[in-house]
C-alpha cells in the first residue's frame, strides 16, 4: 500500500502516467501507422502540457497575461463566466452526439472536451487554497484528453472494438478516483501546515506593533524563520511577501505587493492593505505605513487588528500634526474597547496601547491636563494587569509593568511632597517586578532598558532624598546604569549605550554633590568621562538634539568641577563650561525648544556669575551683565502661571547675580540693584514655600538674608536696624532646614553668616530702644 509521504512526492506526470497506462500503450501502438507529421505534432502538445505544468515558473508572463488571465485576475467574474459556460456547452453538445449515435468520434468529442472543461476549472482555482481540488480535476482532465487522443487514434485505425474501450476506461476512472483520494488527504494536511505557518507570521508581525519598540529590534523565533522561508515557496503572493517582511527581504516584499495590490475586491483589498502596511510598519517608515492602515480601517471598522495597527501607527508618525494623530489613537484605541466580542487578550493589549498614547499625550500638556492624562494611563495599564498575569502571560505583564512604571515616574514629575514619594516608589516596584521577567540571560534587551529606567527612577527619588538615603540611591541608580552597559555596548547598540553613558554621567555627578575632596573630584572626572563617551555618538549632525543635551550637562559638570580649584585651573574649567553651554543654545532654540533653550540660559547664566567672580573691574561687570541677560531671557519662558517652580529658581539665581553685580557699584545703583536682588528672591518666596519645595525654600532665604545684609550695610539708624533683623530672620528659617544633621557645610556657612551679623546688629545699638530686640529673640522668618 502506498504511504503517505510516498503519497505526497507524487507530480502530475506521474499521476498522468498511472491513471492514463492502458489508454496511452493502446495510443503508442496505433501511432506507429500515422503520418510522421502527426505523431511530431502530439509529442511537441505533450510536452508543451508537462513543462506549462511543471515550470510554470518559466512561462509566468506568458501565461499571466496570454494563457491564464483568468488567473491573473481572479476577480475577472465575466470573462471566467463566459469561459466556463463556453467549455461546459462544447461538453453538452459533444455528449448530445454520443447520444445519437456519433461512435468513436464522439466518444473522443465528449472525453477531450470534458477533459478541457475539468484541467480548466482545476486551473483557475485559487491556490494554495483549493490545490487538492485543483490537482484532482487537472489529473481526470488529462486522463479524459489522453482517452479522447485514444479514440481518435482507434478511429483513425479502423478500430471499432468500443466494449473494450470502455472496459479500459472503467477500470482506470476507478484508479484515478483513489488517487484523487489520496491527493485530497494529502493536500489537506499540506493546506492546515501553510495556514499554521501563515498564522504565525501573521501573530508574530501583530506582536511587534508596541509603541516604542523597533520591529527591526525583536528576534525572530526559530519556528517563525522556519515557516517564513516555508512561505517564500507558496503559490500565494500574500504568504510570500508576509514571509519577505519577516526575513526583511524589502525588495522581494515590495514586488509582492506591486503585483497583487490592484484588486478592487473588498476581501483582497483588505488582506492587500494590511500586509503593504506591515511592509512600511516593519521598516519603520511608520508615516507611510498610514494611508494602507486606514484603507484596511475603512473596509472593515470593527476588524480589531486593523484597528489596532492603525492607531498605533499614528502614535509614532513623526510627521503632520502629532497632538491630532495622538488623539484619534486615543479615539480609536477607547472604541476598540467597546467592541463586545473582542477577546480578553486583545482587550488588554488595547488598555495598554491606550495607556501609552495617552502617556505621550501628558507629556505634550501642562499643569491639570497633564495629571489627568497621567492618571488615565496608569488607571489603563492597572485594568491590563487584570489580564496580564504573571502565571499566564509572563511577558505581556512584565511590558505592562515596565510601561506602568514609566507613567508612575512621570506622573511623580508632576507632583509634590508625599504623593511624588509615593509614586516615585510605585515606579520603582514596577520596573523590580519586570525585572523578575526580564532577566538577562532570557531577555537581555528588556532586561536592559528596565535597568536603565530604574535607574532614571532612582536618580528622581534620590533628588528628593538627603544624606545617607540620597547616597544610597544614587548609588543604585549608577549600579543599574553600569548593569544596563553590560548589554547595551557602543558596537551592539550604539544609541542606548550612548544615552545610558548620558544618564551614567548625571548619576555620577549627582553622587559628586554629596561628596568632598578627593571622592567628589574622582566621581566629577568619571561624570566627564561618560558624558565625551556619550558625545562620540550622539554627534551635532547626527542626533543634534542628544547632543545638546549632553553638552548641556557636561557644562554642569565642568562647572562643578571648577568650583573646587582655584585660579588659572578654576578659569579655564569655566571657560570650558560656558563653551559647553554655548554649544547647546546652538541647537536649543526659543522658538524650536523653549524648555530646553530657558534651562540653558540660566545654566549660562550661572557659569557666567561664576566666572565674572574671578574677575576684576570692567570685565567682571562685563560678565555679571551677561549673567543677569541670561536668566532675564529664560524668565521669557519660564513664567509663574505656566512653569512655577522654574520661575521661582530663576528668581533665585537673579536676585544672585544681581547681588554680586550691586558690590560692583557705588551710591545709587547699588541701592538699586540691591532692590532688585531683595524683590527678586521675595518672588522666588512666593512658590518656593517651606512645605512644598523645603530645600529650596531655605537656600532662597539665605540669599534673600545675605542681600539684605548688604542692603543693611549702606543704610543708618532705624533702617538697618530693619534690615539687619529682617536678614537674620531669613537666616534662621534657612537653619531650619539645614539642619547639622543633615545639611552640615550648609548648616556651618549659614551659622557663619548669622554670627557675623550679631556684632553688625549689636555695634548699631538695634536691641536698644523703644523698637529693640534683643539678637537671640529675633524668630525666624515663616
Amino acid at each position: 500500500m502506498t504511504t503517505m509521504n510516498a503519497r505526497r512526492s507524487m507530480s502530475l506526470p506521474s499521476i498522468l502516467a498511472a491513471v492514463g497506462a492502458p489508454a496511452g500503450s493502446g495510443l503508442v501502438a496505433r501511432a506507429a501507422g500515422w503520418p510522421w507529421w502527426l505523431v511530431i505534432g502530439a509529442v511537441v502538445v505533450a510536452l508543451a502540457v508537462v513543462i506549462l505544468t511543471q515550470r510554470r515558473d518559466l512561462f509566468a508572463p506568458f501565461l499571466e497575461n496570454v494563457v491564464e488571465p483568468e488567473i491573473a485576475r481572479p476577480h475577472d467574474d465575466t470573462k471566467r463566466t463566459r469561459y466556463t459556460t463556453l467549455l461546459w456547452l462544447l461538453v453538452g453538445g459533444s455528449l448530445i452526439a454520443v447520444v445519437l449515435g456519433a461512435g468513436q468520434w464522439g466518444w473522443a468529442a465528449f472525453t477531450l472536451s470534458l477533459g478541457g472543461a475539468l484541467v480548466y476549472q482545476g486551473a483557475k482555482v485559487h491556490v494554495p487554497r483549493g490545490r487538492g481540488r485543483a490537482a484532482a480535476s487537472i489529473a481526470v482532465g488529462g486522463f479524459l484528453i489522453s482517452l479522447g487522443a485514444n479514440f481518435i487514434a482507434g478511429a483513425l485505425a479502423g478500430q471499432t472494438n468500443l466494449d473494450k474501450s470502455m472496459a479500459s476506461v472503467e477500470t482506470n476512472v476507478m484508479q484515478l478516483l483513489g488517487l484523487a483520494k489520496d491527493i485530497k488527504i494529502d493536500t489537506a494536511a499540506i493546506l492546515a501546515e501553510q495556514q499554521r505557518q501563515g498564522a504565525l507570521l501573521q501573530e508574530f508581525i501583530e506582536s511587534q506593533k508596541q509603541p516604542g519598540v523597533d520591529p527591526s529590534s525583536v528576534p525572530v523565533p526559530p519556528d517563525v524563520l522556519a515557516a517564513a522561508h516555508a512561505l517564500t515557496k507558496s503559490k500565494d503572493a500574500r504568504e510570500r511577501a508576509q514571509a519577505a517582511i519577516v526575513l526583511k527581504k524589502w525588495d522581494d516584499a515590495k514586488k509582492e505587493i506591486d503585483a497583487f495590490n490592484a484588486s478592487p475586491v473588498e476581501d483582497e483589498v483588505f488582506r492587500n492593505k494590511t500586509i503593504q502596511g506591515n511592509y512600511y510598519y516593519a521598516q519603520q517608515r511608520f508615516d507611510e505605513a498610514v494611508t494602507p492602515y486606514e484603507v484596511a480601517f475603512a473596509l472593515r471598522p470593527k476588524d480589531w487588528r486593523a484597528r489596532n495597527s492603525l492607531s498605533i501607527t499614528l502614535q509614532q508618525c513623526k510627521l503632520g500634526d502629532i497632538g491630532t494623530n495622538l488623539r484619534r489613537a486615543i479615539g480609536i484605541h477607547k472604541g476598540s474597547l467597546s467592541i463586545s466580542d473582542l477577546a480578553r487578550e486583545d482587550w488588554a493589549m488595547t488598555q495598554n496601547n491606550l495607556g501609552i498614547a495617552l502617556g505621550s499625550q501628558a507629556l505634550a500638556g501642562e499643569g491639570g491636563e497633564r495629571a489627568r492624562l497621567l492618571g488615565e494611563s496608569v488607571a489603563a495599564y492597572r485594568e491590563a494587569l487584570k489580564v496580564y498575569t504573571r502565571d499566564a502571560l509572563p511577558q505581556a505583564w512584565a511590558m505592562t509593568q515596565c510601561n506602568l512604571g514609566n507613567a508612575l515616574r512621570d506622573q511623580a514629575r508632576a507632583a509634590k511632597g508625599q504623593d511624588h514619594d509615593r509614586l516615585l516608589g510605585e515606579s520603582v516596584a514596577a520596573y523590580r517586578q519586570a525585572l523578575s521577567v526580564y532577566t538577562r540571560d532570557a531577555l537581555p534587551l528588556q532586561w536592559a532598558a528596565i535597568q536603565i529606567n530604574l535607574g532614571v527612577a532612582q536618580s528622581d527619588q534620590a533628588r528628593a532624598s538627603e544624606g545617607g538615603e540620597r547616597a544610597r540611591l544614587l548609588g543604585e541608580s549608577v549600579a543599574a546604569y553600569r548593569q544596563a552597559l553590560s548589554v547595551c555596548t557602543h558596537d551592539a547598540l550604539p544609541l542606548q549605550w550612548a544615552a545610558t553613558q548620558n544618564n551614567l554621567g548625571n548619576a555620577l555627578r549627582g553622587q559628586a554633590t554629596a561628596s568632598t575632596g578627593l571622592e567628589r573630584a574622582r566621581l566629577l572626572g568619571e561624570a566627564i568621562a561618560a558624558y565625551f563617551e556619550a558625545l562620540m555618538v550622539r554627534t551635532r549632525d547626527s542626533l543634534p538634539q542628544d547632543w545638546a543635551a549632553t553638552q548641556n550637562n557636561l557644562g554642569h559638570a565642568l562647572r562643578d568641577q571648577a568650583l573646587a580649584r582655584e585660579g588659572s585651573e578654576r578659569a579655564r574649567l569655566l571657560g570650558e563650561a560656558i563653551a559647553a553651554f554655548r554649544q547647546s543654545l546652538s541647537v536649543y532654540s526659543r522658538d524650536a525648544l523653549p524648555q530646553d533653550w530657558a534651562a540653558t540660559q540660566n545654566n549660562l547664566g550661572n557659569a557666567l556669575r561664576d566666572q565674572a567672580l574671578a574677575r576684576e573691574g570692567s570685565e567682571r561687570a562685563r560678565l555679571l551683565g551677561e549673567a543677569i541677560e541670561a536668566h532675564l531671557q529664560a524668565l521669557s519662558v519660564y513664567t509663574r502661571d505656566a512653569l512655577p517652580p522654574d520661575w521661582a529658581a530663576t528668581q533665585d539665581w537673579l536676585g544672585e547675580t544681581l547681588r554680586n553685580q550691586a558690590l560692583a557699584h557705588e551710591d545709587s545703583e547699588r541701592a538699586r540693584l540691591l532692590g532688585e536682588a531683595v524683590a527678586a528672591c521675595r518672588e522666588a518666596l512666593k512658590v518656593y514655600t517651606r512645605d512644598a519645595f523645603p530645600q529650596d525654600w531655605g537656600m532662597t532665604q539665605c540669599n534673600l538674608g545675605i542681600a539684605l545684609g548688604v542692603q543693611a550695610l549702606g543704610s543708618e539708624g532705624p533702617e538697618r536696624c530693619r534690615l539687619l533683623k529682617s536678614s537674620i530672620r531669613a537666616f534662621r528659617a534657612a537653619l531650619d532646614v539645614f539642619n547639622r544633621l543633615h545639611f552640615p557645610s550648609q548648616h556651618e556657612h549659614v551659622s557663619d553668616l548669622l554670627a557675623g551679623l550679631r556684632s553688625l546688629y549689636e555695634s548699631s545699638c538695634c536691641a536698644s530702644g523703644p523698637d529693640g530686640v534683643p539678637f537671640d529673640d529675633i524668630p525666624p522668618a515663616e
